[in-house]
């Protein structure tokens, strides 16, 4: 948090410049979310919505999936799914493939808040098709982590593994170094957790390294506490 003051001022510096009507709200919207205010942020972004679909259709469906975003991280599934749909909606009448498939993705992701991990998992089948299609490599592997996490809670540990592995793979192609060290976490859990002590601790012996030369200190103490209970 930079304080109130200072959000202030940093909004007055992002408001300069903008020429339309709809661009300031949204850009606000944009710094409430930087600030961590998903209140503010939604109420600065649906003041936002209407005019930017009126002049920007295609940035007023990725204003719809970020303000379903806040929905969510605010507990109103119900209104979370209206604005993905909406999002999806907008993007589908300007032939825009990639926030049609991060608006699929995101419904996926409401399900998997929500607890339905059944149509949840089916759901992010769908998504990755898509966002394969859409090319956004990045967003395809968040999807299959969030896969590999419904896999790791409905018992299926060879599943979570597969889907792990193929965000891996996803994340080295983005240079997503500090993805691919969290998911190479993930990956030493689970090998632990199926008795696989020499491949769990490779794992967390690459993963370690990647995050002392990231120099994430946290993440670093969480894979030497992992360590040890493998040891243990």
């Amino acid at each position: 948090m930079i304080g109130v003051e200072g959000n202030r001022e940093f909004r007055k510096v992002l408001g300069r410049g903008y020429q339309t009507a709809a661009r300031y709200p949204d850009n606000e919207a944009l710094v409430s979310r930087l600030v961590d205010e998903p209140k503010e942020a939604l109420a600065w972004g649906v003041e936002a919505l209407p005019l930017l679909i009126e002049v920007d259709a295609k940035l007023a469906a990725a204003l719809a999936n970020e303000i379903g975003l806040d929905h969510l991280l605010l507990g109103d599934n119900a209104a979370a799914k209206t604005s993905f749909e909406q999002a999806q909606k907008l993007a589908e009448g300007t032939g825009d493939p990639f926030n049609q498939a991060v608006a699929a993705s995101n419904l996926c992701r409401m399900m998997q808040v929500a607890g339905d991990l059944i149509a949840a998992r089916a759901c992010y089948a769908a998504a990755r098709q898509a966002l394969a299609a859409a090319q956004a490599p990045a967003l395809e592997a968040a999807a299959w982590i969030s896969a590999g996490r419904i896999e790791d809670v409905l018992g299926e540990p060879e599943a979570a593994l597969a889907a792990y592995r193929e965000a891996l793979e996803l994340q080295k192609k983005v240079g997503d170094e500090l993805g691919r060290a969290r998911t190479l976490n993930n990956l030493g859990l689970l090998e632990q957790e199926l008795g696989r002590f020499d491949e769990g601790v490779a794992d967390y012996g690459e993963v370690l390294a990647r995050f002392v030369e990231l120099a994430d200190r946290r993440w670093q103490a969480w894979v030497r506490n992992n360590l040890g209970l493998a040891y243990s």
